[in-house]
């Protein structure tokens, strides 16, 4: 206490001192007077204020803040209003539109139902129901004097769906039908006062600008139908074929020649060469060339069925076409007047369906609740059905008009001339279908024989070609049209065998050159002892086939290499001698298995051929000799390629299979052949007497 008095005294001098006061006093009484504060934006509802208290109140950064605040909620209030007016104000009105409708309906009903229990308690006094009956009188007046035109727009706006709906059911009579009605309808409308259908009429000219083009859809549409390669049946022909009619106004004779030309076409589309069936490039993979075999065969084997199955559809399409026709437009002895299918359609669709009894009238005297109940069950009662017996029409208006949404308020109140509506078909004399047909088959007939050669050319084996024909042989058994096809084509199926067979001797022979040459020159320039010395040949070393460790066909097939190893050895067949043989015999097999099955008038064809082809293989024997003569001035090696030469004619005429297997069946003078072989031989061993 005692150290804290002296402060305590000097506090109290300078309180008491006026210097010191003023002097001490000053700062502190700046700290604790408290500052004015402004209003803070947000914290007034500056909107209410006027401007100029704005102002007063605030410096002008302040004001332009409360300014960019008010117009912020300006925008957000109209956003709000446009969205009340937009949503739920019109569903404010709509609300109280209906609550207003609803009432007057309530009060009406009300009313109605008055009258109805006093009619019902004194049926006898008229006064009760004539209070009401002007207003009723005149309501009813005006609905029913609605409801026609109602029904003929309806008709015109559901028609461009219904329209579509059937093309694509390929329901073409259907939508030709249709598409009459529809223009039935558009002149029934445009034909009535105008107090009635003014008020329709730009409606009804966009509705018909909408249906207007359907008709050339509906033509071209049916007319790409007879162009089907599908089979169909004679009724959907004519369905098909009268919607063309009605449409384009085409007699007959027309329709017939539209149906032919369009089958024409099919079978044009139809043997057009497709990309896709052309020969498999060959790859150049090793991997794949050891598979060559067995791919190539596939691949031929894929091409023949290929090109059988569109021969036979070209066929299927001529003799469809031509049975169809006749069922169609041909005269039936047991139908009405001896008519054609198409024609009995034609009839049926001109007298139409039969009419159902038409609604009773309400009567001028009925009282104002038999009215309105006899009104009701003219709009809500299903129509009375119309059952068609077995041989009714194919089409009619109350048929499509059943096909249609509201089709009962269609059918009760369109007028009689739309619901009983038949369209006119131009009388037209019936079609030469003979003669007309004839010339098709004709055309037909020589279209498929033109294109048939450049699908056989595809073909490279005469098993195929004959594989075809026998097939397609078999779709023409019986009937003279068939008949008619199969001599037109039978002259082509030989002329392919016959290329081929020139095709495959003339390979035969080049090959035969290639390799001799080429071996002949392997010999001339390495000497090649393992095929000029057939004793070193005979005995080399040879690899026994190992004891069998997995399956019995392996061994099988290993044993059976080293047997055909021996067999060579034994015959001295020396390696490039072998590769020349087996690539001659190989091609003679393929001869001989062609031959399989053929007819002698082929076989003597092939004799020719082949004839031929040997004298060719003499002479290209002949030839290498020569090449490999003593003009090129190699004596050793030059001897020893003659007599390669001479080997492969020695063993061409004695030993190879060669000459059997490439004259198969013919009666070809072989002992000839043999014989000028056998003189090559000799000639390829001059050069070696005269030097030993």
């Amino acid at each position: 206490m005692n150290d804290f008095s002296p402060r305590s005294s000097a506090l109290k001098t300078r309180e008491a001192s006026p210097m010191s006061t003023s002097v001490v006093s000053t700062p502190t009484h700046r700290r604790a007077k408290p500052q004015k504060e402004r209003p803070k934006v947000d914290d007034k509802d500056w909107a209410g204020m006027e401007p100029d208290e704005v102002f007063r109140r605030l410096p002008v950064l302040e004001v332009k803040k409360v300014e960019a605040k008010m117009r912020g909620d300006a925008m957000n209030k109209q956003s709000e209003l446009r969205s009340m007016v937009g949503t739920r104000y019109r569903d404010l009105l709509t609300s109280a539109s209906e609550i207003t409708s609803l009432h007057s309906s309530s009060l009406h009903l009300s009313s109605s139902l008055r009258t109805v229990v006093q009619a019902c308690m004194n049926p006898s006094d008229p006064s009760i129901t004539t209070a009401n009956y002007s207003a009723d009188h005149s309501e009813a007046e005006d609905v029913m004097s609605m409801l026609p035109v109602a029904a003929h727009m309806k008709l015109l706006l559901d028609a461009p769906e219904a329209l579509y709906s059937f093309l694509s059911h390929r329901s073409y009579l259907s939508a030709a039908f249709l598409w009459l009605v529809t223009r039935v309808v558009k002149e029934g409308l445009s034909s009535m006062p105008d107090n009635i259908n003014v008020p329709y009429l730009p409606l009804l000219q966009k509705q018909w600008e909408t249906l207007l083009p359907f008709r050339s859809q509906i033509v071209q549409r049916a007319t790409a139908a007879l162009r089907s390669r599908e089979k169909t049946d004679a009724k959907n022909l004519s369905e098909t074929l009268l919607s063309i009619i009605l449409l384009d106004n085409l007699p007959l004779p027309d329709a017939l020649a539209l149906f032919l030309s369009q089958r024409t076409r099919t079978l044009r589309d139809i043997l057009k060469l497709s990309p896709e069936l052309s020969t498999p490039t060959p790859h150049l993979s090793p991997t794949f060339s050891r598979h060559r075999g067995s791919s190539r065969t596939s691949a031929m084997s894929m091409s023949r069925d290929a090109i059988h199955a569109v021969l036979a559809e070209a066929v299927h399409c001529l003799l469809d076409t031509v049975t169809t026709a006749i069922r169609v437009f041909d005269r039936r002895k047991r139908s009405h007047n001896n008519e054609s299918l198409i024609e009995e359609m034609i009839r049926l669709v001109q007298v139409g369906e039969p009419a159902a009894a038409p609604a009773p009238q309400a009567l001028a005297g009925r009282t104002s609740h038999q009215r309105r109940a006899s009104r009701l069950a003219s709009i809500s009662l299903p129509f009375p059905k119309v059952e068609l017996s077995g041989h009714g029409s194919p089409i009619s208006m109350r048929q499509i008009l059943r096909l249609l949404p509201s089709s009962e308020m269609l059918l009760r109140h369109l007028p009689t001339s739309i619901t009983a509506f038949t369209p006119f078909i131009a009388p037209s004399s019936p079609p030469l279908l003979s003669d007309k047909l004839f010339a098709w088959r004709s055309s037909s007939t020589s279209s498929l024989r033109d294109a048939l050669p450049s699908w056989l050319v595809r073909l490279q084996s005469v098993t195929d070609i004959w594989f075809v024909r026998k097939s397609i042989g078999s779709l023409l058994a019986n009937g003279e049209f068939e008949g008619d096809i199969q001599k037109a084509l039978e002259a082509d199926w030989g002329a392919r065998v016959t290329d081929v067979w020139s095709d495959k001797l003339e390979k035969l022979v080049e090959s035969a050159e290639t390799e001799v040459r080429q071996a002949g020159e392997q010999i001339r320039g390495s000497g090649a002892e393992m095929d000029t010395n057939s004793t070193l040949f005979t005995f080399s070393d040879l690899t026994f086939p190992s004891a069998p460790t997995s399956s019995l066909t392996t061994s099988q097939t290993a044993f059976d290499t080293f047997v055909s190893i021996l067999k060579k050895r034994t015959s001295h067949r020396t390696p490039l001698l072998d590769t020349v043989l087996i690539v001659m015999e190989e091609a003679a097999a393929d001869l001989k298995a062609d031959m399989q099955g053929l007819p002698l008038s082929l076989v003597a064809r092939y004799r020719d051929r082949v004839e031929s082809a040997l004298e060719t293989l003499v002479n290209v024997l002949k030839n290498v000799l020569e090449s490999m003569g003593s003009g090129r001035r190699d004596e050793k090696f030059g001897i020893e390629a003659e007599l390669f030469v001479g080997r492969v004619a020695l063993y061409l005429a004695k030993s190879s299979t060669f000459l059997r297997d490439v004259v198969a069946d013919t009666e070809v003078d072989i002992s000839a052949i043999e014989d000028a072989f056998l003189r090559v031989h000799e000639g390829s061993t001059n050069r070696w007497r005269q030097l030993s």
